[in-house]
């Protein structure tokens, strides 16, 4: 109601006011913020966390209205990353109270966040449409081009087709996917995973989910993609695709990235082994030092995890539903 949401906008406005200025965090598209030193109540997702801003506005899209918006935690960047412990947190909302250090972004109502074009790219569209209006602009019929079709490569198997359209809508067939892909202007392709967004189907119900691309992805799930390939129809009739689309070269490429990969993983992990066994030895013998070292990362390891519990755990400490401000 009109009194909730003006008591909303009072504790935000107050908030901003007896906070420290953002320190370059950037504007969302359909999020209203950032707002410093505010927390947005409630989990979505198990508060689900992230090491890039992007990354968590993708996710709290994908999760629809149960999602209210995003906040940046404060406690120990450069410690939660190391542990694998993303910054920003997907939150239910629409509840907010005062958490120093913390930055939030709340998702407008009814907003469409497919809609990326900046305030230059929207004002001159408007230009463009007001020349159209005014008749001193044409738009051109010429269509030489004739139409175009689509047609899907070759199984490139252990990959996937990165980010979601649609909401990585999911079908039983793939020529199900592929149909409505083609309906789709940004469809990349189609993937078929085995898991889905966090071990469980996009909207939709069965394996085959269109995916935007056009990068592909290593899947350690056994994932199995066919790209999108555009074409004027008269060029090709419904042939084989890889007369258009080199899918050997791409495989080829795929494995010498995926080799790359494992040799950087393993030689890291050979590293990571050398030194810890280094550590122990020194911890076993008794250098004071490495015992001093290995006792305080224990503790922050422990601090850490038990703020990270306790603010799963907090209350909401204020109801009503929040709109665009």
């Amino acid at each position: 109601n009109k009194y909730v949401r003006m008591k909303v906008v009072v504790m935000l406005v107050l908030l901003a006011a007896v906070a420290p200025a953002v320190a370059e965090e950037q504007e969302l598209n359909c999020y209203d913020g950032p707002f410093e030193s505010v927390l947005l109540d409630g989990c979505v997702d198990d508060c689900r966390s992230f090491e890039a801003l992007q990354e968590a506005e993708q996710h709290c899209n994908t999760l629809g209205a149960s999602c209210g918006g995003i906040t940046k935690s404060a406690y120990g960047d450069d410690e939660a990353i190391n542990l694998g412990v993303g910054l920003y947190e997907v939150r239910e909302g629409p509840g907010i109270e005062a958490a120093r250090g913390d930055t939030t972004w709340i998702k407008q109502v009814d907003c469409q966040p497919g809609s990326n074009d900046t305030p230059q790219e929207k004002a001159a569209v408007g230009d463009l449409m007001g020349l159209v209006e005014n008749h001193e602009l044409t738009p051109s019929t010429d269509n030489s081009l004739g139409e175009y079709c689509f047609s899907y490569s070759s199984p490139v198997q252990g990959q996937y087709v990165e980010g979601c359209v649609d909401e990585c809508k999911s079908f039983d067939t793939l020529d199900e996917a592929e149909a409505h892909c083609n309906s789709i202007d940004d469809c990349g392709g189609v993937t078929h995973s085995l898991y889905g967004e966090g071990q469980s189907w996009h909207e939709g119900k069965g394996p085959f989910e269109v995916r935007q691309g056009p990068t592909l992805k290593a899947s350690k799930d056994g994932d199995i993609s066919w790209i999108r390939i555009e074409h004027p129809c008269e060029e090709k009739g419904g042939g084989d695709a890889e007369e258009y689309f080199d899918t050997d070269s791409l495989e080829s490429s795929v494995q010498m990235a995926d080799r790359s990969l494992m040799m950087s993983v393993v030689y890291l992990v050979g590293l990571l082994g050398g030194c810890s066994l280094l550590v122990y030895a020194a911890y076993i013998q008794g250098h004071e030092k490495t015992i001093e070292l290995v006792d305080d990362a224990r503790e922050k390891v422990r601090q850490i995890l038990e703020r990270r519990e306790a603010r799963r755990s907090t209350p909401l400490s204020s109801q009503g539903a929040y709109q665009s401000l």
